[in-house]
């Protein structure tokens, strides 16, 4: 039985999301794939065959598939992270209109976690295992907040504090495993 194992969400406020002044036409979509295609450059098998999907305000689209089917690559692909020897050969990935294949360090950096973010099937592997749990959610916080160390340990606990952890203290210090 197949089972919904990664969701690709985003959120964004509808104010800017549709098109010029006038009456409310359909929503523009935040993240639009069309016919992607994900290919092994090691071997140069396809692992994605042409998905194509729209996301718009709002909404919450649900991949599923086998394992192997190429969900996280597809995930990954709307994300810009694909591992290296991995490459989009074929379609268009477009975030709030814009073709991703145009996008700069810093106009990642400003959508990721804003307009755009996965929750993958283990979202705890995620995490480096030599880094200890406040260290990496502060990184975050200092990227996208531009809080100095104190500031960001002070919001990486309230941060671990809202999520009710029994001790957020000695889960800041604390390595994922």
């Amino acid at each position: 039985m197949t089972t919904v194992s990664e969701k690709l969400l985003t959120r964004a406020e509808e104010s800017g999301t549709r098109g010029p002044a006038g009456p409310p036409g359909p929503a523009v979509p935040l993240l639009s794939l069309r016919d992607v295609r994900i290919a092994d450059g090691g071997d140069g098998r396809e692992i994605v065959h042409g998905v194509s999907f729209d996301l718009t305000p709002g909404k919450v689209v649900g991949i599923v598939g086998e394992s192997g089917s190429g969900k996280t690559l597809t995930c990954r692909a709307a994300l810009g992270i694909l591992p290296d020897h991995f490459a989009i050969t074929g379609g268009s990935v477009e975030i709030e209109g814009t073709d991703i294949s145009a996008l700069t360090p810093a106009r990642w950096t400003a959508l990721r976690g804003a307009t755009i973010g996965a929750v993958f099937q283990d979202p705890a592997s995620y995490l480096n295992p030599s880094l200890r749990i406040g260290r990496q959610i502060a990184e975050v916080v200092r990227v996208k907040k531009g809080l100095g160390r104190r500031a960001a340990r002070e919001r990486v606990l309230a941060l671990l504090r809202a999520v009710h952890l029994r001790d957020p203290e000695l889960v800041h210090d604390q390595y994922p495993h």
